[in-house]
């Protein structure tokens, strides 16, 4: 996936988000590709006390404002009161002590080496990155792509990775990819991963996005022996622990 790309094609407003879930690059949906997705009622119950979502565009920023994780981290105090008194993003469900705590610098570090968070941390940073580019602009500095600081809604929003596959669990990993190392490599590329362990780790429980997902569910359809074949893709958490687990840490997202 070439995420700026995508989010420039999606042509979105450089307003600030009044719901929560406008935040997110796509629906967290069985398919957020179809015309007209949504998310699915209650998702938040789901996947919102995991870490399961990384931070669209924050890269693009730094090249943008030239500031680093470091000094992003110094608006966290900022930016978790600013979402408080700018939006309505803390009703968000099931969620309350997380938005209302603080965060850490090491979470700035981790959104921009492309790894996954609390979707009320992902908020947050990009929050900081309001703050940042306002403070920045006021300054008189001039910010490429950045000429009001809600402009960063266009490029910025956050990634989730809630996705898992029907059958595809331990007992079949193990049964017809485990000792394959052709089928694991033909589902890595398939993927665009740099490792096989994502695929291993989606099979016992942990989740990933829905690009990634849908690679692995065509590959395994195609690539594979025709008695080697698995449900579909969802977005809701599954039997035999499919999809309870955190987002994969070896998952590769491009975050832009």
């Amino acid at each position: 996936m070439d995420y700026l790309a995508n989010i420039i094609q999606q042509q979105r407003q450089a307003v600030r988000p009044a719901n929560y879930e406008d935040l997110l690059f796509h629906p967290i949906a069985d398919d957020p590709t179809t015309s007209g997705a949504s998310c699915y009622s209650n998702w938040e119950f789901d996947h919102g006390t995991q870490p399961r979502f990384y931070v669209g565009g924050v890269l693009w920023f730094m090249r943008s404002t030239s500031l680093n994780a470091n000094s992003l981290a110094g608006y966290k105090e900022e930016a978790v009161q600013a979402v408080s008194d700018r939006t309505n993003w803390s009703d968000m469900p099931n969620s309350n002590n997380n938005w209302t705590g603080q965060i850490a610098r090491q979470q700035f570090n981790a959104a921009r080496n492309h790894k996954p968070l609390f979707f009320q941390k992902a908020a947050v940073i990009i929050m900081a990155c309001e703050l940042a580019a306002e403070k920045m602009l006021a300054s008189g500095r001039t910010l490429q792509d950045i000429n009001a600081a809600e402009d960063i809604y266009r490029f910025m929003s956050i990634i989730p990775a809630c996705w898992n596959i029907n059958d595809f669990d331990a007992d079949f990993y193990n049964q017809h990819i485990a000792k394959d190392k052709a089928a694991q490599e033909t589902l890595r590329r398939a993927s665009k991963q740099s490792q096989k362990t994502v695929i291993a780790e989606l099979a016992n429980g942990h989740t990933v996005t829905y690009e990634t997902a849908r690679a692995i569910k065509s590959s395994i359809d195609d690539d594979l022996p025709d008695n080697v074949n698995v449900g579909d893709v969802r977005a809701r958490p599954g039997k035999q622990k499919l999809g309870h687990k955190r987002t994969s840490d070896y998952e590769v997202c491009d975050c832009g």
